[in-house]
């Protein structure tokens, strides 16, 4: 049943994210009578989803929103339950994503080190337990 509801989930946030297309374009302001300002909104780049623990929702609520704001994705996959983020990928595959558009990676603190000192990965998101939080705060990763 909880995987059932994953899906349906994971839906409405494909839903949610193909109505964000109108949103993202940008718009024009006006600040005074005779002035525009132009707002531009550009996507990050390479982001980062850590999942640490096992719920495969966590990749749909992510996947999305992050692929059709025109960034990539690196999702770390979690240990208890690495299948599942292979299995995203092949379904993203599958659904037409270009390679190199999401990427899984595996592996422990060291891999999630590396993702949140690495330059070119512009976000950082995780969810998970206050144990793995207070540990990305002590190591000054929040300020990503």
């Amino acid at each position: 049943p909880d995987a059932h509801g994953d899906v349906l989930c994971g839906l409405q946030v494909v839903e949610t994210a193909i109505a964000v297309t109108s949103n993202i374009v940008g718009e024009k302001l006006e600040v005074s009578k005779d002035m525009d300002t132009d707002v531009r909104k550009l996507p990050l780049g390479v982001c980062a989803r850590f999942v640490l623990k096992c719920p495969p929702i966590i990749p749909l609520w992510t996947i999305p929103l992050a692929t059709i704001t025109g960034n990539t994705l690196i999702l770390k996959a979690s240990k208890q339950d690495p299948g599942a983020g292979k299995i995203t990928a092949e379904l993203c595959a599958h659904a037409g994503l270009p390679e190199g558009i999401v990427n899984v990676v595996h592996g422990t603190t060291p891999v999630v080190n590396r993702i949140c000192d690495h330059g070119a990965i512009k976000a950082v998101s995780f969810v998970g337990g206050r144990l793995s939080r207070k540990t990305y705060i002590r190591e000054g990763h929040e300020e990503r």
